[in-house]
């Protein structure tokens, strides 16, 4: 926008990214009081923007304290790897690539929700996609979700996605 003299418009784009940014970073600050899962939000955070992925979290989010079957280690692998997923989902098959989360801590649990608007997981491989081992990615292990999934069994917790063209949201719910 500088380059093309729309000075107006540059300050009008910086000003939207930046209250974006304090937007962000105000809820991940007052609605996380688990430092890893924090540092972790804020890490996708700046790695959604540098793939140019709109990246948010639900301002109602919270999670202050995890129960014992599923410790700040567990958190971080299974949210890690699911914005992880979904930031490759969209990266290079959607128009406008976003990725939203929500977690979310009531009484008797934590609800993660990983939502992306990527192209959706195909039905010949749904089945597939737990398996240690099993990937689609070039470069990929395929060990991503086989440990999701095993550390929400080992906590008895439930994980679950819906896909389709529109993209695919995966829950996860820790009792």
């Amino acid at each position: 926008l500088l380059q093309l003299g729309s000075y107006e418009e540059a300050k009008k784009y910086a000003a939207s990214v930046a209250q974006d940014e304090r937007t962000l970073l105000s809820c991940i600050l007052n609605n996380f009081g688990i430092n890893a899962i924090s540092g972790l939000l804020m890490g996708k955070a700046s790695e959604a923007e540098e793939r140019r992925i709109k990246f948010s979290i639900n301002p109602e989010s919270y999670l202050f304290s995890l129960p014992e079957s599923f410790d700040e280690h567990s958190c971080v692998i299974v949210l890690g790897n699911l914005i992880e997923n979904a930031f490759d989902a969209v990266e290079d098959y959607a128009a406008k690539p976003e990725v939203a989360v929500s977690i979310q801590q009531t009484e008797s649990a934590i609800l993660f929700e990983v939502k992306d608007n990527g192209p959706g997981i195909p039905s010949n491989i749904q089945q597939l996609i737990f398996q240690p081992g099993y990937t689609t990615k070039p470069h990929g292990m395929g060990y991503g979700l086989s440990n999701v999934k095993n550390k929400v069994d080992l906590a008895q917790g439930e994980l679950t996605f819906s896909t389709g063209s529109g993209g695919t949201i995966f829950r996860v719910r820790i009792p």
